[in-house]
């Protein structure tokens, strides 16, 4: 291995070091500059491969600062050390191992390395580098936000990214784990899918991948149907028969079809507004029907539901 300075990315206009790595394509390397070192298994570069280190660890390397000035990613990161560059060409064929000397720089347990490329800062949760690119050492201390827009939660970190959401309510917990990524959207009336239009509590926990975390309660009326779950009693029916549902208030549309056991369509109601229909055992000719089987479907929106009913007087 052999060392020289060399300013090759004519943005800083400062020396680096070059690790020119004879034999990389084939036995195991190891190689340090200031706090970083990492550790290349065998056969993980090709011969030949070429390393970048930055030797002025600090936040004004004009590197990361020319880099920083177009950064439009609304990062909250704040940048503890400018870190270091692997050269853009260079291909790995294994994860590489990175590990931090944190007696020369001063950390604590929200800090870690992010890749930065067009697009921001990338957390890597496990130290490892599996491609080459600019690595800077940042600490990321802000929680994820929350904002509501009508029924659906829109949960942020432009930090290191979320790792879990949970949502708290009726005694049950309802667990998202949305890892890495940013930007996240939760629809409350698909996720919670109550049945029941009232004012729930629900409360919000929210965490990122360097331990952040948040914690919020809002107030929920459902808009839409949950599991439509229907009750018909009693069973069986001698004056009337009760259909129930919680659900149906949601509906913009609600139709009750009632059928014989040949299939013949005997009643017909729209039950649209009603959370419960009590039907008289009369078909739609104005007659009683007689004792037996029949069989209900209800539409709501779209949504079938089917079932048995018995008439024995």
């Amino acid at each position: 291995m052999k060392a020289s300075g060399i300013d090759s990315d004519n943005i800083s206009g400062q020396d680096q070091t070059l690790f020119n790595v004879i034999k990389g394509g084939f036995e195991p390397l190891y190689v340090s500059s200031g706090p970083y070192s990492l550790t290349f298994a065998k056969n993980t570069l090709e011969k030949d491969s070429h390393l970048i280190f930055n030797e002025n660890n600090n936040i004004e390397n004009t590197i990361i600062r020319k880099a920083d000035s177009k950064d439009n990613s609304k990062s909250e990161l704040e940048i503890i050390d400018s870190g270091f560059i692997l050269w853009p060409s260079l291909e790995f064929n294994s994860p590489v191992n990175l590990k931090i000397d944190t007696s020369e720089i001063h950390t604590d347990s929200k800090t870690g390395i992010f890749r930065k490329d067009e697009n921001g800062y990338t957390f890597l949760a496990n130290n490892k580098l599996d491609k080459a690119g600019r690595f800077v050492l940042a600490a990321d201390r802000k929680a994820p936000s929350v904002n509501r827009v009508a029924n659906k939660i829109n949960v942020t970190d432009n930090g290191s990214a979320l790792k879990q959401i949970s949502l708290k309510a009726e005694g049950k917990i309802y667990n998202l784990y949305p890892i890495g990524k940013k930007d996240f959207e939760i629809d409350l009336d698909k996720i919670l899918r109550f049945t029941q239009k009232r004012e729930y509590d629900i409360t919000i926990d929210t965490s990122d991948r360097l331990g952040n975390s948040n914690r919020s309660t809002i107030k929920y009326i459902p808009t839409s149907i949950g599991d439509l779950r229907i009750l018909a009693y009693p069973v069986p029916a001698s004056d009337y028969i009760t259909i129930k549902s919680d659900g149906l208030l949601f509906a913009s549309k609600a139709l009750l079809k009632i059928y014989d056991v040949s299939g013949r369509l005997i009643f017909r109601q729209d039950i649209t507004g009603f959370s419960e229909f009590i039907w008289d055992l009369v078909d739609r000719r104005g007659r009683r029907v007689a004792n037996g089987v029949y069989f209900y479907k209800i539409d709501v929106d779209g949504v079938e539901r089917e079932g048995k009913l018995v008439v024995l007087r």
